[in-house]
């Protein structure tokens, strides 16, 4: 049953796939080393700790009525900072207001009950763009909290917002985190760590394992999308029809023996949710 809605899958063509792919970009950042070469490239923190854990599409809900967030990678470091890591293809016209609430969801989800308000952890959350948001050029945008009144005071609060261009013309970068963004527009040079980022993106794209999980999660992204656009035809958009729509394609996914890990990233459900549509 899987093979054959499978196959009824947009045709993928994997030797033209690239880091611009945002699951191949999340499965490449698996690599500790490569995620962390990554990271310390872009925001030029030379001595950046060994990272302690990477997780990529990983869904925080920081209340029960509250937005959950599914950041594309979700990276802690041993120095106790965190990075959310973000591919970003189109201009959504939101991005400012996304990534404030990526960094407060980050905050809540780490800061317990009791804990004084010093022990919020440092974070940076960095959107990697195939367009220009900004409109201006500038190869990469830095935002931190400062004073109107009193010109070069920081808050120091630890919050960090950057986003890159990768068609950016404009302004200060360093070439190694340049490389990293023409890496991202298909552009390979002879920089040893670019390199190895590219022989990484070669040999998850010839692991048959991964070509298979990556045509189960393409299989339900379409038909989730397929059951949104009838539904909300149906239903003008109503938040109701689209969580039932979420729960068809979970059952539908389930059936077809999908694992529920792969299910709750592509649709955004609990697992809790997913185990009670599997048993009900």
């Amino acid at each position: 049953m899987l093979n054959v809605e499978i196959s009824k899958a947009k045709s993928i063509d994997w030797e033209a796939m690239t880091m611009a792919d945002g699951y191949l970009f999340a499965e490449v950042m698996q690599n500790k080393e490569l995620c962390r070469g990554v990271i310390s490239r872009l925001l030029g923190i030379k001595e950046i700790s060994n990272l302690s854990y990477i997780v990529t599409e990983q869904t925080i809900k920081p209340g029960y009525l509250s937005k959950g967030v599914r950041l594309d990678v979700y990276i802690q470091d041993e120095g106790q900072a965190f990075y959310n890591l973000e591919l970003q293809a189109k201009n959504t016209k939101e991005l400012h207001k996304r990534s404030r609430y990526y960094s407060s969801t980050m905050d809540v989800a780490h800061l317990k009950a009791g804990e004084d308000y010093l022990g919020i952890q440092n974070n940076h959350v960095i959107f990697i763009c195939q367009e220009d948001i900004f409109g201006l050029g500038l190869w990469r945008y830095s935002f931190e909290n400062m004073c109107s009144e009193a010109v070069g005071l920081k808050l120091n609060d630890g919050a960090r917002k950057v986003f890159f261009n990768t068609k950016g013309y404009q302004g200060e970068i360093n070439p190694e985190a340049k490389a990293i963004l023409d890496l991202i527009e298909g552009i390979v040079n002879d920089d040893s760590f670019i390199k190895e980022l590219a022989a990484e993106v070669e040999r998850i794209k010839n692991n048959e394992e991964w070509r298979m999980r990556y045509m189960d999660i393409e299989w339900v992204r379409q038909k989730m999308d397929r059951d949104d656009a009838r539904r909300e035809g149906r239903l003008e958009g109503k938040r109701e029809g689209k969580l039932e729509g979420k729960h068809e394609v979970a059952k539908n996914a389930l059936d077809n023996n999908l694992s529920m890990e792969v299910i709750s990233k592509i649709t955004g459900l609990s697992l809790n949710v997913i185990s009670d549509l599997r048993t009900g």
